[in-house]
């Protein structure tokens, strides 16, 4: 689910493409380094303090667009459903501050702290990657789309492509994208499919 939405901004920031790459690159990096018995501790703390700032980067960013597609959701027309989304972000726990500047340095601390965890597992244990999505199926968020059937979570899928699409359109002076949908009118009504 994470990866889906980080494509669905990659159309809308085209900045969260590089600061996802670059993320990416930094952690394999301190793992790198992390491997090394003795590793320059100056250069590892440089690492953790770029990886904490893009996280956080990366994680507004995320936190914006979904409240951005949240608003364009409730003004979905039926057939379709004006479905909602709740995103959570692990590094979000360590502190519920608005301040992204607490927040990446309360992460470059468990960076830090997590030094030797991460070593014996070969993996970064807290990462901006680690998200928690639930997608509802209407805007009193009553009932999971992951319990819907077939049918509703195609209408919930549509609902945010077209969604994202005017959020493109609205960034792009109006102009329209033009959406690929595979299988498009499978698992949909003959309502559904007409307003297609």
């Amino acid at each position: 689910k994470r990866n889906f939405f980080d494509r669905l901004i990659f159309n809308v920031d085209k900045s969260h493409l590089k600061n996802y790459s670059k993320l990416q690159n930094l952690l394999s990096e301190r793992l790198a380094l992390l491997k090394k018995m003795e590793y320059d501790e100056d250069w590892l703390n440089i690492v953790e303090k770029n990886i904490a700032n893009i996280s956080v980067k990366l994680l507004n960013d995320r936190i914006n667009f979904i409240n951005l597609l949240n608003e364009n959701l409730k003004r979905v027309k039926i057939p379709f459903n004006s479905c909602q989304i709740d995103f959570y972000h692990e590094i979000s726990k360590l502190h519920n501050s608005s301040d992204p500047k607490v927040l990446a340095d309360l992460y470059e601390n468990t960076l830090n702290k997590n030094r030797k965890i991460d070593a014996a597992l070969n993996k970064t244990s807290l990462t901006a990657n680690k998200v928690t999505i639930n997608i509802f199926n209407n805007i009193d968020r009553l009932i999971e789309a992951k319990n819907c059937s077939t049918g509703e979570q195609k209408s919930i899928l549509l609902s945010i492509f077209l969604s994202v699409a005017i959020i493109v359109k609205n960034k792009n002076n109006d102009r329209a994208p033009i959406i690929l949908i595979d299988e498009a009118m499978a698992h949909l009504d003959s309502a559904h499919k007409e307003s297609l």
